[in-house]
């Protein structure tokens, strides 16, 4: 099975431009740290969207020098942008490929000799999580699967501080889009949720003794939910938890639809948004 899960990614061949750059974002009075890379010779790079999202200025710095930087397109469900670095002198290519600046080697796992590197210990559609610690700051990496780019770490496991990273075999669909300046949104529908409380199963007239599952809507500032609706599923997938709701929606692009099936007023319907 690690074998597979190699083969199964879209790689991103960089061995000819895999510098990494350290990129520093201004929105407001907040300053933002993370890691970008070069997909190719004419300034391109790619980095975590959350790194860059909403800054006023956005700065790359490779080999003590400062260079601006542009977003491209975006992409907020797999969390990635695409930059273009505002740089004249094509030398710095071999400058940082040489240095690797002042951040060390991508982020490296091998599913075959994953004891040494790192292995995926979590494997989802769009994500997958590499158990090597990761710190704040370095969201943007890239992360390599024998020697290609495989995916880009876009935030930490806060119980184990393992890397969750976005897959190349997602995001790298839309790269024709980011490159012709795609914002490809996340959809919002506006809901306030909360886990399912006793007192809250008891309120709604159900047999707590059956243990419920679902999670129950307490605001909506769309038409279609309603306030003490019951989520049960989403996509025909039960939804347990407040953070299962919120992790399958974050799947979802703007454009696309859902479909919910609530309880509502102890009747089952089903929604679409």
């Amino acid at each position: 099975m690690k074998i597979l899960l190699t083969f199964l990614f879209f790689f991103i061949n960089t061995d000819a431009y895999s510098s990494l750059f350290q990129i520093e974002s201004q929105r407001g009075d907040e300053q933002s740290l993370g890691v970008g890379f070069f997909v190719n010779n004419e300034g391109v790079a790619l980095t975590s969207y959350h790194v860059v999202e909403n800054s006023s200025i956005i700065l790359a710095k490779i080999n003590h020098v400062v260079y601006n930087v542009e977003i491209l397109g975006f992409d907020e469900v797999y969390d990635i942008a695409l930059l273009k670095v505002d740089i004249t002198n094509k030398d710095y290519y071999q400058t940082a490929v040489e240095q690797k600046v002042l951040l060390g080697d991508a982020v490296k796992i091998d599913s075959i000799v994953g004891e040494q590197n790192g292995k995926i210990v979590q494997d989802g559609d769009h994500q997958f999580m590499v158990d090597i610690d990761i710190a704040q700051g370095f969201s943007g990496s890239p992360v390599l699967c024998n020697s290609f780019v495989c995916g880009v770490v876009v935030s930490l496991d806060t119980e184990t501080n393992h890397a969750i990273v976005a897959k190349s075999s997602g995001f790298m669909q839309n790269y024709d889009a980011m490159m012709n300046g795609g914002a490809l949104r996340k959809k919002n529908i506006g809901l306030y949720v909360m886990d399912l409380t006793k007192d809250a199963i008891i309120t709604l007239g159900f047999d707590f003794s059956k243990k419920p599952h679902g999670v129950l809507v307490t605001y909506s500032q769309n038409n279609k939910l309603k306030s003490w609706d019951v989520i049960t599923h989403v996509d025909n997938i039960a939804i347990y938890s407040v953070e299962e709701l919120q992790k399958a929606i974050m799947k979802k692009y703007e454009n696309e639809t859902i479909t919910f099936q609530v309880v509502r007023n102890k009747i089952p319907e089903t929604v679409t948004i």
